[in-house]
């Protein structure tokens, strides 16, 4: 059963306060750059738009122009709304990093460690790479 692991629109309803949503934004961005530079999204055959990093780069090449040439407001993502990484978009290995760590890292960040801390991530990727040799 394919079912989505991390749903942006969902995370951004979740509040109205600005704050929030902000940080919503920056630990999306941080969790694809994690996922993506850990080989952990499974690549799409070419029809399909590629993983779900390719098709955030491929977002921002298309609107370049427009988050160059005029200043977004800081509440206004540029992760597109509809970004939705499902069961299907992980690796094994990327499963079972969001089934463990994956919450304990929002916990943190909830509690003020910064988003770009992926310490806990990058432990437990570690102890799930260990576990298949």
């Amino acid at each position: 059963m394919n079912r989505p692991v991390w749903d942006f629109r969902i995370m951004l309803t979740r509040s109205k306060n600005t704050s929030y949503r902000e940080a919503m934004v920056q630990v999306t961005e941080v969790l694809i750059q994690f996922l993506a530079s850990q080989r952990l999204l499974v690549p799409r055959p070419s029809g399909e738009g590629g993983t779900v990093a390719d098709r955030f780069a491929q977002f921002l090449e298309e609107h370049r122009e427009e988050l160059v040439v005029r200043k977004l407001p800081r509440t206004e993502p540029i992760i597109p709304e509809e970004l939705v990484i499902w069961q299907s978009d992980l690796t094994l290995e990327g499963k079972l990093l969001f089934e463990g760590a994956c919450s304990r890292w929002l916990r943190a960040h909830d509690r003020g460690v910064p988003a770009a801390d992926v310490s806990i991530l990058e432990r437990e990727l570690k102890k799930i790479r260990q576990l298949e040799k």
